[in-house]
């Protein structure tokens, strides 16, 4: 009984392995016998993460910090296997394969607790995130899809039970992996808070505030004191806005 109930994770996990088997064999095929990555953030992060673990400097050279990416996490996840391994161009394509798996895994969690769980609604998941095509870029999305998951599914049944005291920590704890991985990540947090204390929860409100706001602080102070801006350049130049001045004077 218990295996018919898996079946949908069973056949979601091999129809994901399977089509990102076939994408990178087709990839090398067409690039004469080369994996590449099709994004050029890509090799950004794991020139980064080069230098962080061959000379504990995080920056695009060996020679000073440089606060170009948003996504310190996955540079440091980079720059751990490649202490261990040495520098690679797999890790990221590993990491990304391996953080696919993990949404379907917490897809199927969620989707097995509601008794909603199917296996066409894993694969359409797989298809339309799309998961393959994001293990494939060698960055940080799936990863960032994955904690989401979890943490809004927990933070879901957090809000809904207001007598539930229990694993709130376990809940907090990953707010600050959440925002490492990608900043944009602080809105979703805000929104957990202002859930929070709109049901007079004010210290577990202040807290998931704290540990959202915290890591980006600290870093942003590391940057700020090797003359950097407090937040990393890809997003400084998202956040940028067209210049009108020129149009008021007219």
């Amino acid at each position: 009984m218990k295996s018919r109930r898996q079946l949908p994770c069973i056949l979601a996990i091999e129809f994901y392995l399977i089509v990102c088997g076939v994408s990178i064999a087709y990839s090398v095929m067409r690039a004469h016998g080369h994996f590449l990555y099709p994004l050029d953030d890509t090799y950004i992060s794991m020139d980064i993460a080069k230098n962080l673990a061959q000379h504990a400097v995080m920056g695009l050279t060996r020679y000073g910090f440089s606060f170009s990416s948003s996504c310190p996490l996955w540079i440091w996840l980079i720059a751990l296997v490649d202490a261990v391994t040495g520098s690679a161009w797999w890790t990221p394509l590993l990491l990304g394969l391996t953080a696919g798996l993990a949404v379907v895994l917490l897809a199927y969690r969620i989707l097995e607790r509601n008794h909603a769980a199917s296996t066409a609604g894993l694969l359409a998941l797989i298809v339309l995130a799309p998961l393959p095509a994001m293990a494939l870029s060698g960055m940080e999305h799936a990863l960032h899809i994955a904690l989401v998951l979890w943490f809004v599914s927990g933070a879901c049944e957090w809000v809904a039970d207001d007598s539930q005291h229990r694993g709130f920590a376990a809940l907090a704890a990953v707010v600050p992996f959440l925002v490492m991985t990608r900043y944009e990540s602080l809105f979703l947090a805000g929104i957990f808070a202002l859930l929070l204390a709109a049901r007079r929860k004010w210290l577990h409100a202040a807290a998931i505030l704290f540990l959202a706001v915290a890591p980006v602080v600290l870093l942003g102070m590391f940057a700020v004191s090797k003359g950097w801006e407090w937040l990393p350049n890809s997003l400084l130049l998202k956040g940028n806005v067209p210049d009108l001045s020129l149009w008021l004077e007219c």
